[in-house]
């Protein structure tokens, strides 16, 4: 009787074990995580890579004054370093001696991209266009940054329109003789 005992207890172990591990398995698997979203454009090096094509076949850049370009070029120090809000200062501190420098609100557009402020890249991209830069480098960053700015707004057709206006800024090419 007591080897029965133990097989039946042995026996009712197992089964309750097998009864546990079976509740164990019909829980539902856990969902899936989330995909992982898709990585935020660089759209300064993609507007810069393809405006380098029109600078390629010349194009046009306002004179600036020494202090102008000085503080511009130090503003793009600072831009590659992420030094985005001391950057900011000086461009804006290069309009006050130079307002109507279209090269100066493009560098602000641009600024304003790489922090991904879209309305503000938009805004003063849109005053460097006003200020008559047709064609070349210049341009076609004018016209790319406020394509990218589009996009991101998810106004698809108005992007493109921008950008089939950048295409128009590259100059013609020079016959060769």
């Amino acid at each position: 009787m007591d080897s029965l005992a133990k097989r039946l207890r042995w026996s009712l172990l197992w089964v309750t074990v097998l009864v546990l591990a079976a509740c164990k398995t019909m829980e539902p698997p856990p969902p899936p995580p989330p995909p992982p979203e898709p990585p935020k454009r660089d759209w300064l090096s993609e507007i810069r890579t393809e405006a380098a094509q029109a600078e390629l076949r010349g194009g046009a850049f306002p004179l600036a004054d020494a202090d102008v370009l000085s503080l511009r070029k130090r503003a793009e120090r600072l831009e590659r370093e992420r030094q985005f809000a001391e950057a900011e200062r000086l461009l804006a501190e290069a309009l006050t001696l130079m307002a109507e420098d279209p090269a100066l609100w493009q560098q602000r557009a641009e600024l304003a991209l790489a922090q991904r402020r879209f309305n503000e890249a938009e805004e003063h991209a849109r005053k460097a266009e006003s200020l008559g830069i047709d064609f070349g480098e210049l341009c076609v960053r004018i016209r790319l940054t406020q394509a990218a700015a589009r996009e991101e707004a998810t106004d698809i057709t108005t992007a493109q329109t921008l950008r089939e206006k950048a295409r128009a800024c590259f100059p013609p090419e020079l016959p060769r003789f």
